[in-house]
C-alpha cells in the first residue's frame, strides 16, 4: 500500500488539494479569529500547485533521462 501511494504521489497531492478546496467551500467557521474554511482552501490550493509542479517536473525529468540514455555525449 505504501509503495502505491509513493508511486502516485502527484495524484494523491492533486486529489487531496481538490478535496480540501471542495470541503472549504461547503462551510464557514471561525476559531480564535482564524477562518477555518479559508485555511483549508489555502492548504488545498498549495497541495494542488505542488502536485501539479511535481507532475511537470517528473514529466520533464523523465524526458531528459531518456534523452541522456539514448544519446550519450
Amino acid at each position: 500500500m505504501r509503495e502505491i501511494i509513493i508511486q502516485n504521489l502527484k495524484l494523491v497531492l492533486i486529489l487531496s488539494g481538490v478535496v480540501l478546496l471542495a470541503v472549504a467551500n461547503t462551510f464557514h467557521r471561525t476559531i480564535f479569529k482564524v477562518d477555518i474554511d479559508h485555511l483549508l482552501a489555502e492548504i488545498g490550493a498549495l497541495l494542488l500547485v505542488v502536485g501539479f509542479l511535481h507532475f511537470l517536473f517528473e514529466l520533464r525529468l523523465r524526458q531528459e533521462m531518456i534523452r541522456e540514455i539514448s544519446f550519450p555525449s
